[in-house]
């Protein structure tokens, strides 16, 4: 099992000064980039979502119609996507070890900082995906695991009353090529990556399995970064895959709240995890209910700097304007030897 994980070593922390200023420094990098976060090119700054179904050659039960959605970005909005394209861009993985709690909490910080700009900024949309974006380099399977494990029951049973049993479980696979990739070039070797998802809208949830990203693939092959650009499809991140199927499976994406890691192996994760729990359990091996953090806490925050906690910081900061304001907490607990992550992105 491999993690998706995203940032490099220092995350370009945004401060949450005035919005005039920080767009003004942001000016400069309109000189020295034209990067679109469609993939589609934009036309007098509007955005489109294509709310179709996207999963499967054959329909899938849970999938509705969606109808076509468009953006107005104003001129101000446009500076931000620069920086929130340069946050992209930079998003590189932590090696599998050599994590320390100081350096998750710190990259912790700097996500909850930059989701605090995004409220105070008002957050542009992030990247939006189309069909033909999916079907340029993924394959989808149904998946195996269509009920969820007794943990998990449990986990639900605690946080919405009853335990869902409408499972959509979804394999995404990086098996087709030639595909064109994020670099714009055709790309002529798949990454083998793969995403093994669950969905249960009437939790408002997602369970992500076991994930490999296209970046992570390659870069455990010891293939450069601007090579792997050059690699992978621009439809490549867990947070970017888990937010585009599930916009066309629930009927109000917004009210997305639960978001599960499951069986962590990542050994970063892992030891930030066991390092958690024994100080404030005083047992690494902590069993359900496990311990709860919010992100005024640096226990909070350094789980959200590890390689299993990042895609929901990229989440937070990229949804904002679907999902609205939050207030994330996570549990953590073992099972067995399975370590098990549980995010409550509660509205505020």
């Amino acid at each position: 099992m491999g993690t998706n994980s995203r940032t490099k070593g220092q995350i370009m922390a945004t401060s949450r000064a005035p919005c005039t200023f920080f767009a003004l420094l942001l000016c400069g990098l309109l000189l020295f980039t034209s990067h679109d976060l469609t993939g589609q090119g934009s036309k007098d700054s509007k955005h489109v979502i294509n709310r179709q179904p996207v999963l499967g050659d054959e329909p899938v039960t849970l999938l509705s119609p969606r109808q076509e959605r468009t953006i107005a970005v104003p001129f101000g909005y446009e500076l931000l996507l620069v920086n929130y394209s340069a946050l992209q861009s930079q998003r590189t993985h932590f090696k599998r070890a050599g994590l320390n709690f100081e350096q998750a909490r710190k990259k912790g910080n700097d996500f909850y900082t930059a989701y605090q700009t995004a409220i105070d900024c008002g957050n542009p949309p992030g990247t939006i995906f189309t069909e033909a974006q999916f079907r340029n380099a993924w394959a989808d399977e149904p998946g195996e695991e269509d009920e969820l494990e007794t943990y998990w029951q449990t986990a639900f049973q605690t946080n919405i009353g009853n335990v869902p049993s409408d499972i959509l479980a979804l394999d995404a696979l990086q098996n087709k090529a030639p595909f064109i990739s994020a670099a714009g070039q055709q790309a002529t070797v798949p990454t083998g990556a793969f995403y093994k998802l669950q969905f249960i809208p009437s939790a408002n949830a997602i369970i992500a399995l076991d994930t490999e990203s296209p970046d992570y693939r390659l870069a455990r092959r010891g293939i450069p970064k601007p090579a792997r650009n050059a690699a992978i499809p621009a439809l490549n991140r867990l947070s970017d895959m888990m937010w585009y199927v599930w916009d066309s499976i629930s009927e109000d994406p917004g009210k997305l709240r639960y978001i599960g890691r499951d069986t962590i192996t990542n050994s970063a994760t892992e030891g930030i995890m066991d390092e958690i729990l024994q100080k404030t359990a005083g047992n690494a091996r902590a069993p359900w209910p496990g311990k709860t953090f919010g992100l005024d806490t640096d226990e909070g925050k350094a789980l959200l700097g590890t390689p299993n906690g990042v895609a929901v910081g990229w989440l937070l900061i990229d949804r904002y304007r679907e999902m609205g304001k939050r207030e994330p907490r996570v549990t953590i607990w073992v099972v067995g030897n399975s370590r098990i992550m549980l995010w409550d992105l509660k509205p505020v």
